[in-house]
């Protein structure tokens, strides 16, 4: 879902236009686009690119400073949903002018971009980042078109609780593009619980690990049987901010994912 609380139309940002972005995917994306000129604040968890160290802080992204964010009298915030849509509505309370991006799938993404390029009066250098994202992503997409076999992917994006990704999130659509099927596509809620039965029954192909060391999941009770773990593909390898935030990077993870698919292939094809 990408919504937008405040359509904002300006064919050129002023020099003092002033932005705070509370999420990191957004200021990857205001980065891209060469906007990062007009950020007068983020979270602390908008480390990428390096650049964004110069920028000051207003907070984390659960609990950002709203006496930070006003202080810097922003023209506009731009923020992401789950649990920073209330602070989106208690922002437009205040008066500000809030943009909230929550993209749960790549078209919702190149929206992103497109709108922040109209707020940035920077439409074409949006237009020309969307290209090259889309030329990537469809490379991959013709490549794994081709595979013979569609391996079952489990992406774990955290261990306590077990948390993965349904099909309202973005990564199960990258999953599919790299030639795979995520095993539980069909969960309502984005980021979701789940139980350890319901992964060990889908018996995955492929399991990719977007955080810490995974030696402990390999002794947890029962997934010594499951497929992934049996054959060693288990993954942990993948920078876990390329997969995560929809944006500028995200061509590099679904690459990551595509060269684990396509060893699959390659040694499953060897075995016939």
């Amino acid at each position: 879902m990408l919504s937008f609380t405040v359509l904002i139309h300006r064919f050129a940002a002023a020099d003092d236009f002033r932005i705070v972005c509370l999420a990191p995917d957004a200021n990857e994306i205001i980065f891209d686009i060469g906007a990062d000129k007009y950020l007068v604040g983020i979270t602390e968890e908008c480390d990428y690119p390096p650049a964004s160290e110069t920028i000051p802080k207003v907070g984390s992204f659960s609990f950002p400073c709203v006496e930070s964010i006003v202080a810097k009298n922003p023209d506009v915030i731009i923020t992401s949903g789950l649990e920073q849509s209330k602070l989106n509505k208690d922002l437009k309370k205040f008066g500000f002018k809030t943009v909230e991006i929550f993209p749960s799938d790549l078209n919702g993404m190149f929206d992103a971009y497109k709108k922040i390029g109209e707020i940035c009066g920077m439409e074409n250098n949006a237009e020309e980042c969307v290209l090259r994202i889309r030329e990537a992503v469809n490379e991959i997409k013709l490549k794994s078109s081709k595979f013979n076999y569609i391996p079952k992917i489990y992406l774990e994006i955290w261990d306590r609780p077990l948390m993965t990704v349904s099909g309202e999130s973005f990564l199960n659509e990258i999953i599919g593009v790299s030639g795979g099927v995520n095993i539980t596509g069909q969960y309502p809620r984005a980021y979701c619980r789940i139980n350890s039965e319901v992964i060990i029954k889908h018996d995955p192909d492929i399991i990719i690990i977007l955080h810490g060391d995974y030696k402990d999941m390999l002794s947890r009770e029962g997934w010594q049987n499951i497929a992934a773990v049996k054959t060693g593909y288990v993954f942990n390898d993948i920078d876990r901010d390329t997969l995560v935030r929809a944006g500028p990077r995200l061509a590099d993870g679904l690459r990551q994912i595509y060269l684990k698919v396509k060893k699959y292939n390659d040694e499953k094809t060897s075995q016939k």
